[in-house]
């Protein structure tokens, strides 16, 4: 918890799992909480002496140092000691903009807030006071404060790999790799698993296509645009315009 708002802003700080102990403690020390005072005499866990800004500067600064990826999330923005509910005024505003918080968690889907409240107009990047270059990324979690509640709600994110650094593509790309709730979609659906040619440019080529993303690469004339035009010929679709049309015809030199 910062010392952000009237009683404190909370803000989730995750590390890479290889990350050692020794350096999640340091940065827990550089915050104003030494081992010996982060704990009340009831237990809970005390507030550090930096603002957001300061904990997203210290974030800057670990990640300069140690060349590893670590990001700032917040959690329950709308709720109490939340960000948006929380800070008030030109602090809440640089909060909220600062490209170093990716994301942040709120109760609900961004679609089931009212259209016309402050909350969405916000986290829909509509805002005029608060535009981000990137759109900030809408997570749901459980907030668990029990076993039971675990798992309640939750958000599923598409990331190349487990990592920190996989939840900041993640992220930064949220429209395409982050869905909650109705949004997600289970069980297998059809899907292109390869492309074969026989004859032509690209004869006996094969590509595998990858069940998230392919990416084709590659100089002018190589066969890009072959390849997707193949497989538009292969499902019969038509060209869409005068430009397809003539990009359509590339699949003459493949047949």
């Amino acid at each position: 918890c910062t010392k952000s708002g009237k009683d404190g802003i909370h803000i989730l700080v995750l590390f890479e799992p290889s990350t050692q102990a020794k350096l999640v403690d340091e940065f827990i020390v550089s915050a104003g909480l030494p081992e010996s005072v982060r704990y009340d005499d009831c237990g809970n866990p005390r507030q550090c002496d930096k603002t957001l800004e300061g904990i997203y500067s210290q974030v800057e600064e670990y990640k300069t140092k140690t060349g590893s990826s670590i990001i700032c999330i917040a959690p329950h923005m709308l709720n109490e000691n939340g960000l948006l509910n929380s800070l008030k005024g030109e602090g809440r505003t640089v909060a909220f903009c600062d490209e170093r918080l990716l994301a942040g968690e709120i109760p609900a889907e961004l679609e089931d807030l009212d259209k016309t409240s402050f909350n969405y107009r916000v986290l829909a990047n509509i805002e005029p006071n608060y535009k981000r270059k990137y759109s900030i990324a809408v997570l749901n979690s459980s907030d668990a404060r029990s076993l039971d509640s675990i798992g309640s709600r939750y958000t599923e994110i598409k990331v190349s790999n487990q990592s920190i650094e996989g939840l900041r593509i993640a992220f930064l790309n949220h429209e395409s790799r982050i869905r909650i709730r109705s949004g997600v979609r289970h069980g297998d659906v059809p899907r292109l698993v390869s492309i074969e040619w026989k004859g032509g440019f690209l004869d006996n080529e094969k590509l595998v296509l990858n069940s998230n993303l392919t990416c084709l690469i590659g100089g002018r004339s190589v066969g890009k645009s072959a390849a997707i035009e193949s497989i538009r010929y292969a499902l019969d679709m038509e060209p869409l315009s005068s430009i397809d049309s003539h990009v359509y015809g590339l699949i003459g030199y493949v047949l």
